[in-house]
């Protein structure tokens, strides 16, 4: 039996994402209930691997894809590249996080940029590097951490949710 749109959407939450990101970054398989989501339906004929890396991709692109909405909304311009050292990294976590014109950056800003340096870099950087490179404490880079799990916990629901809207249309 099939599971119900319900019960998919509850199995994405921010510590199961948390534990996905830190696996891909160890190069270790996924939780298998994340594999069966139906936003994977289109390619749930395929291995696990390939779900798996499509799902990367997929969660990659949603970060990438609010990181660059949220500094275009303070008027900070995106890179299309990726840091290729921590010097370069630590410049564009300063730009994140620091106060432009007497004005905090918005969380929405500095969760994303938590969550996508520390999970979709090509190297593994700590949580306390991080807060270092941002120059705020390990405890605020934590919180930020569990913000962007949050705002992409509540995307990929987003994304759960028309995928099983699109299949029952499919149906119909």
């Amino acid at each position: 039996m099939q599971p119900d749109v319900a019960a998919t959407v509850e199995i994405i939450t921010p510590e199961i994402l948390k534990k996905a990101l830190t696996r891909w970054q160890q190069a270790r398989s996924l939780p298998e209930e994340l594999l069966d989501l139906q936003l994977l339906s289109a390619v749930a004929a395929r291995s696990q691997v390939v779900r798996s890396i499509w799902l990367y991709d997929y969660l990659y692109e949603v970060a990438i894809g609010h990181l660059r909405l949220c500094r275009e909304a303070v008027g900070i311009p995106h890179l299309d590249t990726l840091p290729v050292s921590r010097e370069a990294l630590k410049g564009l976590l300063a730009r994140d996080f620091n106060a432009r014109d007497g004005f905090l950056p918005p969380p929405e800003l500095t969760a994303w940029s938590a969550l996508f340096h520390r999970y979709f870099l090509p190297i593994t950087i700590s949580p306390g590097e991080l807060a270092g490179s941002a120059m705020i404490s390990d405890r605020h880079m934590r919180r930020q951490l569990q913000m962007g799990l949050a705002l992409l916990t509540r995307a990929l629901h987003r994304a759960e949710l028309v995928a099983w809207e699109n299949s029952k249309v499919a149906l119909e």
